[in-house]
């Protein structure tokens, strides 16, 4: 029962978007880039995925942009940056 209460508490807590003390999300695979864009932050101007159709897409919704590819490989890689340093609202992180 507290396991299931814990495993609850990390669900809200990563939906509100928390950092957590000592935790980490996994590394991705060498030669592999992740590449998220901050909900919260995004206003919608569509910049990053025009500048980068092929990693970055608008919400069907709002119009916010979101990310195509769970993991960016080095054929994706410059498209990635590019989109990022596009965005107005500096709302992409590449890693």
């Amino acid at each position: 029962m507290i396991c299931v209460a814990a495993l609850v508490i990390i669900v809200i807590l990563k939906t509100i978007n928390v950092k957590m003390v000592g935790m980490r999300e996994p590394r991705p695979k060498e030669g592999i880039m992740r590449v998220r864009v901050d909900g919260k932050q995004c206003q919608g101007h569509g910049v990053c995925y025009m500048t980068s159709p092929d990693v970055f897409a608008p919400d069907e919704e709002d119009g916010h942009a979101h990310v195509l590819v769970d993991e960016v490989g080095s054929d994706l890689e410059q498209a990635a940056k590019e989109g990022a340093e596009a965005c107005p609202e500096r709302a992409i992180t590449v890693e």
